[in-house]
């Protein structure tokens, strides 16, 4: 198996779909390639940023009443900056 090859597959998540001859030889590959070991590592780890990233997301109606706020906020000091002059 070649490095192009194993970036594929680890990186279009298809090992699922592998057969299991496909698998060890993959295994192989990685037990005697840094690169595509630190390639699959890397890409563990984005997963893993990303997951707790959406975990740590706040509900969608929380959500959307944050930016109501902050929109409110906003518009207020826009037109606290017109009164004062600053607005044009």
């Amino acid at each position: 198996m070649k490095c192009r090859d194993v970036s594929h597959l680890i990186a279009t998540d298809a090992l699922r779909d592998l057969p299991l001859w496909q698998r060890l030889r993959l295994r192989f590959h990685l037990l005697m390639c840094e690169q595509c070991r630190r390639y699959a590592a890397q890409l563990r780890e984005m997963g893993r940023g990303v997951r707790d990233q959406l975990a740590a997301a706040p509900a969608p109606e929380r959500q959307r009443k944050m930016e109501e706020a902050i929109l409110r906020r906003l518009r207020a000091s826009g037109d606290e900056s017109e009164e004062d002059g600053e607005g044009d």
